[in-house]
């Protein structure tokens, strides 16, 4: 065995000497990834971060940009056979890390308490691993409770106030690699070796994509001198029914799943009606809800002022909540509505709902005059 153990040590020296040769000839000394000829120094992770979405959304509670943002990182080879005896220890590479936006395009993973770490790749074992990459940012919240996920790669998520996201990343099949099925040492060592001014192409690259429907609420004076007469109106108390507020996300698929039974969502806010062009001014920051087909239901309050009411003002609510049918084909991930709560001057007051999608011209008329 020792006898054995020597050659292939000879034969790795040997191997990083012609590859160093090689990469001398080329004008690359490696001084900046000593690991990608030399195979006894562990491969740091480096993942990329593509900073453009699927489909934007235009909202404070939006994400638009990775600037800020912490997301947990899944590594693991979901086709590792269990019968080796490495798997249990080399299966799942990263579980429940967090990572963020870093410099010049690529992530930076951090510990809960914001220090930057760095992981490593395994050495190359008897059984080589092949890895993908899976993100996900389920929750406003950072403390590292918000990026830890269940054994069984799956999260609880509370729907309602936090723009979902999703990213997956799996090698591709380079000419010096041929046959590739996974990210590991080898694979990155030999992509840095080959192409170094492009081998960043064929490190993990996340592009993260909106997995819920964003509902966004304008509170619009019908005309500007409508809303001169306003300035003492306000909406308030604004709740949507018929809808989940849990899910469950399969971190390696992407799926979110409803959980549980539907329930009410509650933003609470007042806002004054603004003309605005017609835009008017936004309710609370939206919410953030399943793909629908099925209607739902919304109702708010609105103030108005009153002398010789209780409080100063009187209240008006409809007894019925609106009923909101999705547009054809349903309320997709990945697309932000508006819904424009339209508030007629004080001598005629009277509200009405109108839905809108945001990415065309479109105006579908849903709710009956508020009266």
């Amino acid at each position: 065995m020792k006898r054995v153990f020597i050659l292939l040590s000879l034969l790795a020296v040997f191997t990083a000497a012609c590859q160093k040769r090689d990469a001398a000839e080329r004008g690359d000394d490696f001084s900046d990834a000593p690991w990608a000829v030399n195979t006894s120094l562990q491969v740091p992770i480096a993942m990329g971060l593509d900073n453009l979405f699927d489909v934007k959304t235009d909202s404070k509670a939006a994400v638009n940009s990775l600037s800020g943002v912490k997301f947990g990182v899944l590594a693991v080879d979901l086709n590792a056979d269990p019968s080796v005896p490495e798997a249990e220890d080399w299966s799942v590479l990263l579980k429940d890390k967090i990572a963020k936006l870093g410099a010049g395009g690529w992530s930076q993973f951090v510990k809960p308490n914001g220090d930057p770490v760095t992981y490593y790749y395994p050495l190359e074992t008897a059984y080589r691993f092949n890895y993908s990459f899976y993100a996900y940012r389920t929750s406003d919240a950072e403390d590292e409770s918000a990026f830890a996920i269940n054994d069984d790669f799956t999260k609880e998520v509370a729907l309602g106030s936090t723009d979902v996201l999703w990213a997956k990343s799996e090698a591709t099949e380079m000419p010096a690699f041929p046959g590739v099925t996974g990210f590991n040492s080898d694979y990155i060592r030999k992509a840095r070796a080959q192409y170094s001014t492009a081998w960043s192409s064929y490190a993990p690259s996340l592009h993260f994509s909106h997995l819920t429907t964003a509902l966004h609420f304008y509170v619009v004076a019908e005309t500007a001198a409508a809303e001169a007469t306003l300035k003492e109106v306000s909406v308030t108390d604004l709740v949507l029914s018929q809808v989940y507020t849990s899910a469950t996300l399969d971190v390696t698929t992407g799926e979110l799943t409803e959980k549980g039974e539907k329930g009410n969502l509650t933003m609470v806010d007042q806002v004054v009606p603004a003309y605005n062009g017609g835009e008017g001014a936004e309710y609370g920051e939206g919410f953030f809800i399943l793909p629908a087909t099925e209607a739902m239901t919304v109702n708010f309050t609105i103030r108005v002022p009153d002398p010789q009411a209780a409080g100063g003002y009187r209240e008006y609510r409809r007894e019925t909540p609106y009923s909101v049918t999705p547009p054809s084909g349903g309320f997709v991930a990945g697309r932000a509505y508006r819904f424009r709560i339209l508030v007629k001057e004080m001598m005629n007051l009277s509200a009405q709902l109108s839905l809108e999608d945001w990415q065309t011209d479109e105006n579908i008329e849903v709710i009956e005059p508020f009266k």
